[in-house]
């Protein structure tokens, strides 16, 4: 994939305030317009770029089978959208019925952001306490859903083991499923997180986050997520944590390109008192490299011209020296070794289909604990 193919899938999601100039001028360097649609459609953002070359009026300008296969991307994310905003709203009435504080996370409330078929999601996220986790249970189970796995279209219901060793290891539930029926949604999925992290946190910052959350309207109900800022920064740890870790590397599953378009459409229009509450955030809850990878990462992809932005990433720079490392830094759990990458370029990195072949052993740094 050439620099140009690269630059015009870029473009195409700057959504926000898409350049129609340097769209067209890209078109006329001879890419190569099949490895761009399926750049779009492994990153899954070929909606949001339908919808950009509507807007710029430039969709003429590409062969039909690129249109035809955006448009039929376009249309399926509006109908499947519909169909997850259908689930959140059954969803939020039966939490809202517990009583109990709740946040929606990442999909959950995105739907809601973005203009209808530039993002599709596949499961809603819920943060809860681990005291709130049996009763929310019980609510699920009482309105039909059943903890399990899918596999060949069909439910399979959780093994005892299967769901003690998830509240165990991993920080969240086995996910929870419901029939629906819907367009492009056969099952709803539901997964319960009680912690930020992959295990049981006893340092009270999710009870902290519950209780800033907000309230949000849904469709036909209303919801709650997290306040703006600690949402965002559940994003950017999230991004970060399988951004550098090497089995999401192994899998070709570390770098998503949707994933950087969220913190680049929420963060659009801050300034500079967003970030610094965003800072202080995560100054609170140590989460400062995550946020400078995801920060540094989104600015460099979407071309984005803050000074608020820059200002953020210089103070990172300052107060923890040498932050920069994590940009090109993997860990392995699993052998307790760092990595990091042989090539600096950020952009050849995110389309690459072989990033784990450019890793190095870092002998700077030892592995994570």
């Amino acid at each position: 994939m050439n620099r140009a193919e690269q630059k015009l899938v870029l473009e195409l999601c700057r959504f926000k305030n898409p350049d129609a100039k340097q769209i067209e001028y890209l078109k006329s360097r001879g890419v190569d317009q099949a490895v761009v649609l399926g750049q779009l459609m492994f990153h899954r953002v070929a909606g949001v770029a339908y919808a950009t070359l509507m807007e710029t009026g430039l969709l003429s300008l590409f062969h039909r089978e690129f249109r035809t296969s955006l448009k039929a991307v376009y249309e399926s994310a509006c109908e499947k959208t519909k169909s997850f905003m259908e689930a959140v709203d059954s969803l939020a009435e039966v939490l809202n019925g517990t009583n109990v504080p709740y946040a929606l996370l990442k999909g959950g409330y995105l739907c809601y952001k973005y203009p209808l078929g530039y993002r599709t999601s596949n499961d809603v996220d819920v943060l809860l306490n681990t005291k709130d986790i049996d009763a929310v249970s019980s609510a699920l189970y009482a309105h039909g859903f059943v903890q399990g796995h899918i596999r060949n279209q069909t439910l399979i219901p959780a093994t005892r083991l299967e769901l003690i060793q998830s509240r165990m290891t991993r920080g969240e539930t086995v996910p929870f499923y419901k029939e629906m029926a819907l367009p492009h949604m056969q099952f709803a999925e539901v997964d319960l997180n009680f912690s930020l992290h992959e295990s049981n946190e006893q340092n009270g910052v999710v009870s902290e986050l519950l209780n800033r959350r907000m309230k949000y309207s849904a469709q036909a109900t209303h919801a709650y997520t997290l306040d703006k800022y600690d949402f965002v920064l559940h994003l950017c740890a999230h991004l970060y944590k399988e951004a550098t870790v090497m089995a999401w590397v192994r899998m070709n599953r570390d770098l998503s390109l949707y994933k950087f378009m969220d913190i680049y459409m929420l963060l659009y229009d801050w300034d500079d008192e967003d970030y610094k509450k965003l800072l202080n955030a995560a100054l609170d809850t140590d989460l400062e490299a995550d946020l400078y990878y995801a920060l540094y990462f989104t600015r460099e992809l979407f071309a984005m011209t803050s000074m608020s932005l820059d200002q953020a990433l210089e103070y990172l720079e300052l107060r923890r020296p040498g932050i920069e490392l994590v940009l090109h830094q993997v860990k392995d759990p699993t052998s307790r070794q760092t990595f990091r990458y042989a090539s600096t370029d950020l952009l050849k990195r995110l389309f690459s289909p072989y990033r784990s072949i450019d890793l190095i052993p870092d002998n700077n740094e030892k592995g994570s604990d």
